[in-house]
């Protein structure tokens, strides 16, 4: 599943802050993109598109 961000940066900290393991971001040449997991073990990507 693919989420679209408006700010990754600001998802990506409030996240870990939460206690959940996220990637670190990737910067694409059409969009910023990081992952995680979800409880039953699916790749989530949240992606910030440029």
């Amino acid at each position: 599943m693919t989420l679209i961000v408006s700010d990754l940066a600001s998802e990506h900290e409030r996240l870990v802050k939460a206690g959940l393991s996220v990637g670190e971001i990737v910067v694409g040449d059409f969009a910023s993109f990081a992952q995680l997991k979800d409880p039953d073990g699916n790749t989530v990507v949240l992606a910030e598109p440029k």
